[in-house]
């Protein structure tokens, strides 16, 4: 450590000692090696729980940049036990109305992007739990088979990106792409919703390439490692 800091043995003694003392480091006393305590585990988890409540701060400027790119709808839905929520949304600076429902809202889980995205990553049994009982029709479009869900989620994980195509509102569509915390877990979802009528446009353009590299970029600042 002395090599690796420039800092005199001596001195990096010392602090090794008061580190162990407070109970940030704990020394094996076998091989005298040197390894996190409880302190620091603890402090560690804290870092983690504010990264979680903070989710929303941490990809505000995310979305809003994508907004700005795509000029389109763009929001958070985020994971809450067995629940999809909308946690955060921007607005597209186009004046076509694109249906919107507000922060908070408990999201049908086999219907929207987001929720699909998140899903799609997570154990056989906790979809199971979440998807329990009659899966309520919206529209035409809405997929009411789990069997048929479970089959759309492999292709989620092939492609990195979820559709509702109508699935909701018969004329709104919408992409997302998972956000993942340390833990390798999604714990969020970044979606663009459009109208229907604007989809083509975006399947054709950067937008899903663009979306799926924000939401990356947004696991990174939760310290998600491939």
């Amino acid at each position: 450590m002395s090599k690796e800091t420039g800092i005199h043995p001596s001195t990096v003694s010392r602090i090794l000692h008061l580190l162990q003392r407070n109970d940030f480091l704990q020394q094996d006393p076998g091989t005298k090696k040197y390894s996190l305590g409880m302190v620091a585990a603890e402090l560690g988890t804290a870092i983690i729980q504010s990264l979680r409540t903070r989710i929303v701060t941490i990809a505000e400027p995310y979305a809003l940049g994508l907004r700005d790119s795509i000029k389109e709808n763009v929001s958070l839905e985020v994971m809450v036990n067995h629940h999809a929520v909308k946690a955060y949304e921007v607005q597209s600076p186009q004046h076509v109305v694109v249906v919107s429902v507000p922060v908070g809202t408990l999201l049908p889980m086999h219907v929207v992007s987001g929720a699909k995205a998140m899903l799609a990553f997570c154990s056989d049994a906790f979809v199971d739990s979440c998807l329990s009982g009659k899966l309520t029709r919206f529209t035409p479009n809405t997929i009411t088979n789990l069997k048929s869900l479970k089959e759309q989620f492999g292709e989620i994980r092939r492609q990195g990106v979820a559709f509702d195509r109508g699935e909701w509102y018969e004329d709104v569509y919408a992409m997302a792409a998972p956000i993942f915390s340390h833990e390798k877990k999604p714990i969020a979802a970044l979606a663009v919703s459009v109208p229907k009528s604007r989809i083509e446009s975006h399947m054709k353009s950067k937008t899903i390439s663009l979306l799926k590299k924000t939401a990356e970029k947004i696991s990174e600042q939760l310290f998600y490692k491939r």
